[in-house]
């Protein structure tokens, strides 16, 4: 394996300096020793860590766990586009996209996990993806 190219990894120990992983010296601080505990980008553990003082972190840890499956969550087949379209336009927020990704969660899961596996396919979803994002949300609860 090649190691990263340089700029990368410059780039990549800047956003973590950002962040507050790192002081000045490129030490791991505190927060970055709490943000490392988590099983996801540098990113997605500051918001988790922050949003314990916003009383949301249930929300934040959600949105973590969608952005953090690789999986596509809407599936746009060739000759369903419209119908794949208007699926994904009941999920909507004003927002943004991390506050809809949280109401197709929350609409999935209030949904109940059996039933709507059929109900999630006919709306051109993959409710394989919520299956597994609903294993990485229980891992980072239980961190």
């Amino acid at each position: 394996m090649d190691p990263p190219p340089h700029d990368a990894l410059i780039m990549a120990l800047e956003q973590l300096y950002a962040l507050g992983a790192l002081n000045h010296r490129g030490e791991l601080t505190k927060m970055g020793r709490q943000m490392a505990e988590f099983p996801c980008d540098p990113m997605l553990s500051k918001m988790i860590l922050a949003s314990d003082k916003y009383k949301c972190s249930g929300d934040a840890i959600t949105i973590a766990s969608m952005l953090s499956v690789n999986n596509a969550i809407f599936y746009r087949p060739k000759d369903k586009v419209i119908h794949a379209d208007t699926a994904r336009k009941g999920f909507f927020h004003v927002a943004g996209d991390h506050l809809m990704l949280l109401n197709v969660y929350n609409k999935w899961s209030d949904a109940g996990q059996y039933y709507s596996l059929l109900v999630w396919f006919t709306r051109i979803l993959f409710a394989f993806t919520f299956v597994g994002d609903k294993i990485v949300c229980a891992l980072l609860f239980n961190l």
